[in-house]
């Protein structure tokens, strides 16, 4: 569980009641959080967005899958195609539909291109300076 806190906390329960494993990433300063107790497993990580770790320790605790959270990696498409990359389940939005939908007005056009009612709104900016 590449996130902390509540969420992570959600994530782990789950997975209990699912009779499924977790494994929650944790920095020296929240090792004692709530989000560390309530998982099967945790490792200390240096930072919540130190990809290359994270992918690590998924590896040595033989994890199938990763669920970003929210905020953090979670709309983060690289880091969804270095899991997908290392043969790990991505527990969110493929890489490629972050990647269509990083932009406003790529989502709107793609929204408009499947027929979904839009509210109107202002055109995009041309030069954002």
């Amino acid at each position: 569980i590449a996130n902390r806190g509540e969420c992570s906390c959600r994530v782990s329960r789950t997975c209990a009641k699912l009779g499924l494993p977790s494994v929650a990433i944790f920095t020296q300063d929240d090792s004692h959080s709530l989000h560390v107790q309530a998982a099967t497993e945790s490792k200390c990580v240096a930072s919540y967005l130190d990809q290359e770790n994270i992918l690590r320790v998924a590896q040595e605790t033989g994890a199938d899958s990763i669920h970003p959270g929210y905020g953090f990696l979670s709309e983060n498409a690289g880091f969804a195609k270095m899991c997908v990359s290392a043969g790990l389940v991505w527990l969110g939005p493929s890489p490629d539909v972050m990647e269509s939908l990083s932009s406003k007005p790529a989502a709107r056009k793609i929204a408009v291109q499947v027929g979904l009612p839009l509210c109107e709104g202002s055109p995009p900016l041309q030069n954002a300076t």
